[in-house]
């Protein structure tokens, strides 16, 4: 059975998803129709350690992937991931966590209270030799605290081949 590309509708016919992948012939209410089980089903999200082409396109009309990267927090000033991506071309969304040995829950996101050069931390994405990196940067006050914290950050994004 061949994937196309076609308007998810309700019974009614009203669109209830644009442009979706579609892999399954049989539509029980007609013509690229379906019940709520079967768009539950086609429109679940899957998260991965894999890159996985999700059903989701960007405003260029090219398809969205999602990636999920865990690893363990060394407690250095700067800490590098290999993401095991090697073609971006747009980053959609990076949402992430550090979740440290004390049981706390850190959100990913650059932030600090009162002293940067403490208490703060950072995180960017670079290439580096035929893959990204997400690179993050933590104070000297903040660092030890984060160590043997395990991350877990999901990316959604385009890539430059299609």
């Amino acid at each position: 059975m061949a994937k196309k590309r076609n308007n998810l509708k309700d019974k009614d016919g009203n669109i209830i998803i644009p442009n979706i992948l579609i892999d399954k012939d049989e539509q029980p209410f007609g013509t690229n129709t379906y019940d709520k089980e079967t768009i539950d089903e086609m429109t679940k999200y899957i998260y991965s350690t894999t890159e996985t082409k999700t059903n989701k396109v960007w405003i260029d009309k090219k398809a969205i992937y999602s990636k999920v990267v865990n690893a363990v927090i060394d407690g250095q000033e700067e800490c590098k991931i290999s993401l095991g991506i090697s073609d971006i071309d747009t980053l959609v969304d990076v949402e992430g966590f550090i979740h440290l040995p004390s049981k706390d829950i850190r959100p990913l996101f650059g932030g600090y209270f009162g002293d940067f050069v403490k208490y703060g931390y950072q995180y960017f994405i670079r290439p580096e030799n035929n893959d990204y990196k997400l690179i993050l940067q933590f104070g000297t006050d903040i660092r030890s605290g984060l160590k043997n914290g395990n991350l877990s950050v999901t990316l959604h994004y385009t890539k430059t081949a299609n």
